[in-house]
């Protein structure tokens, strides 16, 4: 048996048996927490496949493998969001068996277990987890069965698997066998893969947009200069992105070969552990690829190669097609605050980044001080910036910076550092002053400070400081009002550094937000030892007087989730401009699969649900021009509508006859805009609504007329955004 990647979970692991456990027969009959059995298999903090291979010795007829994996829990203990088998008889090309899809809790009704399933599982963590035995069907003589998920969370646990022998009547079946009539892939293999995550190759026709690729390596040994190849139509042309961490994708020279040319790159650090670690937390990339004209590149040539070597030896090749994006253009957008996370450095070796990034529909501009290494680059883009209408938002993280004296610490003794939150010496004076300089240099119309510095661990560190503990005594709390009012306590001055700034430089101040600070449950909720503390003191402890903006967090794959938050953030506020939200592009916050619909779907449920914008955190969530064409294609269908976004109702009774969909509802001044969501759906869905007039699909340009109620189909894993008057 092996594993890929090899399983990390130390508990799981002791002995070093894991090879072992998942066939020994030993089915774990307690509670489902099997992270605590060495007799499991357990994966921690790894968002790609896992794959685990059976060698059967030899080929034989197999029916289906089954698994039993660990789930429950959305937020740490999930159930895969995929599960394939494949089957091989030369564990080099492999044949994928029966895949099945997570729905869902929506979509349960489509669970079959054959394609897509749906198994409850809390969103609160709170609840037990517990083991499913999942079935996938291969119908084939093979002699490797390769169990492949996709981890729900950050942690995938496994007890056992087995493979199930093929009847003598399934064999004689017609259709057994009948996964070679595809075309294989090496999904393990102990090469070096450099690709793009996605099975296509995307880039933009007339427009610099960025692809990131991944490094895929599964060799053995350390050692050895990593190189590889881009081939591309003729007419593509490249800009070489000269920014860390360059060193592992170091530009080397290109070749014209006939109709096509070979871009080659390489790597200045060794194969191991440090290129794969830069290259799984910042990607390969930005390259930066573009065609003035798609018409210069005839069918037979929209293919790109992508080739790796070591140490010159050729690894392997990717063979993908090559797509090219008419990117929609965005008009100028007068009040929607749309904004990226995008570090100086980036922002200074995009192509035209400033034309590029406004025509597809973000409004604010990034500012990162804090970034000290990359001020030059920071400094020459505010400088090339002068004189536009562009507004720009700075991030600050002040709390956060660990390099600071002993005293501006809990006293707590050891290692861990706490920020005192009764603390007001001169290190914090220091930061207020840094505020004020930043703002001052730097001419933000926005400010989002990002602190994150009182979590579980250390609020518990800080029931131990001797300082805090004075202040706490004397102001009669108990630990869990002392951390809700103390935070605030700590951050109300940042308001009035910032303005300090401002005023300094002739500038009205900028509008002040915080991280994930919300009102209610959109915020985020910390637990000390002794319960649950308000995230920075609470929403409602410093809205309005220190804090203008709403910024609510969710890093997630759910419409659902945004639809929810924003209406809940709107619903307590009625004031869209001060609703600005962190959502992620197409892979997500934490980059695990491309999902680029997502980056529409997300922006449009979180702006009709009353937000006047999003922030999106970040740069690398957006991986190929796929996710900037599908931001940019939601933001042109609602450009028209910013004075109704930012000024009409929402009517939150609003729905429809099918109610497995999402609706939305906004009227203003005799115009209605609606939304109705059918995402991550598998099927077509239809519902009708009651509206009546002139009814207008501003995706199809369709126009019909409503009468009372009105039949309309929402495409699988779509929307329907539709125009009343």
């Amino acid at each position: 048996m092996r594993f890929y990647p090899d399983a990390n979970y130390p508990l799981t692991a002791k002995g070093g048996t894991d090879t072992a456990d998942l066939t020994d027969g030993l089915v774990h009959k307690g509670s489902g927490m099997v992270h605590f059995q060495k007799q499991a298999v357990g994966w921690s903090g790894h968002f790609g496949q896992i794959s685990i291979m059976v060698d059967l010795g030899e080929v034989k007829p197999v029916r289906k493998g089954v698994i039993r994996i660990n789930g429950g829990r959305l937020k740490d203990f999930s159930f895969p969001k995929g599960l394939t088998i494949w089957g091989s008889k030369d564990g080099q090309n492999f044949y994928r068996g029966q895949n099945l899809v997570k729905l869902g809790k929506r979509e349960d009704y489509l669970s079959n277990f054959r394609d897509a399933y749906y198994l409850p599982e809390s969103e609160d963590g709170r609840n037990p987890t517990w083991l499913y035995p999942f079935e996938l069907h291969l119908d084939a003589d093979v002699r490797y069965v390769v169990f492949q998920m996709q981890p729900g969370s950050h942690l995938l646990f496994c007890d056992e698997l087995a493979v199930i022998q093929a009847d003598p009547k399934s064999v004689k079946s017609p259709d057994f066998n009948r996964i070679f009539r595809q075309i294989p892939k090496n999904i393990f293999h102990e090469n070096i893969i450099v690709r793009p995550k996605m099975d296509k190759m995307y880039i933009a026709e007339g427009k610099w947009f960025p692809n990131l690729l991944t490094l895929d390596n599964r060799k053995k040994e350390s050692g050895g200069t990593l190189s590889f190849s881009i081939d591309l139509p003729s007419a593509v042309e490249h800009r070489y992105a000269d920014c860390y961490p360059a060193q592992i994708r170091r530009y080397v020279k290109s070749e014209r070969k006939g109709n096509r040319t070979v871009y080659y790159f390489k790597s200045d650090l060794p194969v191991g552990k440090q290129l794969n670690r830069l290259a799984e937390n910042y990607a390969i990339g930005p390259f930066y690829f573009m065609v003035k004209d798609a018409s210069l590149v005839p069918a037979e040539e929209r293919y790109a190669e992508f080739q790796s070597f070591c140490d010159g030896k050729w690894e392997k090749t990717v063979r993908l097609p090559l797509e090219i994006l008419k990117m929609p253009e965005v008009p100028p957008l007068k009040h929607l605050n749309t904004f990226i996370w995008i570090a100086p450095r980036f922002v200074a070796t995009w192509p035209d980044y400033l034309s590029t990034i406004r025509s597809a529909g973000f409004s604010i501009l990034p500012l990162f001080p804090d970034y000290r290494d990359e001020v030059p680059e920071l400094d020459r883009f505010v400088k090339n910036s002068q004189g536009s209408k562009d507004q720009f938002r700075m991030i600050l993280a002040p709390v956060n910076n660990l390099n600071k004296p002993p005293e501006y610490f809990c006293q707590t003794g050891g290692s861990l550092k706490t920020v005192c939150l009764a603390y007001r010496g001169p290190a914090y004076q220091e930061m207020l002053e840094q505020i004020t300089e930043f703002v001052k240099k730097y001419p933000c119309g926005y400010l989002t400070f990002d602190v994150e510095s009182w979590e579980r661990h250390t609020m518990n560190n800080a029931m131990k400081c001797p300082r805090c503990n004075t202040l706490r005594e004397k102001m009669k709390m108990n630990w869990v009002q002392y951390f809700s009012w103390a935070q605030a306590q700590y951050l109300m001055p940042f308001k009035e550094a910032a303005a300090k700034g401002a005023a300094a430089a002739g500038r009205k101040p900028p509008k002040i937000g915080f991280y994930a600070l919300a009102p209610g449950d959109a915020a985020f909720r910390y637990t000390c030892s002794e319960g649950p503390v308000d995230f920075l003191g609470g929403f409602d402890r410093m809205f309005p007087a220190y804090v203008d903006e709403a910024q609510f967090s969710y890093y997630g794959r759910d419409a659902f989730n945004v639809h929810h938050r924003a209406r809940m953030v709107y619903e307590k506020l009625k004031k869209p401009a001060v609703c600005i939200p962190w959502i992620s592009g197409g892979t997500g916050a934490y980059y695990s699969l491309p999902l680029s619909k997502r980056t529409a779907h997300h922006f449009l449920e979180a702006v009709l649900n009353g937000s006047g914008g999003v922030q999106y955190f970040r740069f690398r969530s957006f991986e190929s021009p796929l996710d900037y064409y599908y931001h940019a294609l939601a933001a042109r269908q609602i450009a028209p509508f910013e004075e109704l976004l930012m000024n009409g109702s929402l009517d939150t009774d609003f729905s429809g006859s099918n109610r497995k969909l999402l609706y939305t509802k906004r009227d203003w001044k005799g115009r209605t805009l609606i939304l109705i969501g059918n995402y991550e759906a598998f099927a077509e869905a239809e519902t009708a609504i009651p509206i009546k007039g002139k009814v207008t699909n501003l995706i199809s340009g369709e126009t019909q007329v409503a009468k009372g109620r009105f039949q309309i189909k929402i495409p699988a894993d779509g929307y329907v955004l539709l125009l009343v008057e």
